[in-house]
């Protein structure tokens, strides 16, 4: 099976994350492919208030690792929004 298979980039406008298995022509989902949007929607959820699948999320993990999620989204989220605050310019040079 190819990785193309599995993953459409970039998505069709106006997807979301249960519009992936009609996306992906009915390919059942691995355990992988299941953490993986439990955790995009979640990252979502974060950064741009989208609603949360809480039950994609407990399927997938602990509290624990629930907990290391939020923290280092809320870490990368705050960063970006405090460099944005200070109106941060990227170097061109760094930026790609």
């Amino acid at each position: 099976m190819s990785w193309r298979i599995i993953f459409r980039w970039p998505p069709t406008p106006g997807w979301t994350m249960s519009s992936w298995p009609r996306l992906n022509g009915g390919v059942r989902p691995t355990a992988s492919v299941r953490r993986q949007r439990a955790v995009l929607g979640y990252a979502e959820h974060l950064g741009a208030g989208a609603a949360r699948d809480d039950a994609a999320l407990e399927a997938c993990f602990s509290p624990v690792e629930q907990t290391e999620l939020t923290v280092t989204g809320a870490t990368y989220i705050a960063l970006a929004r405090m460099l944005r605050a200070l109106d941060v310019r990227i170097d061109a040079g760094l930026s790609g």
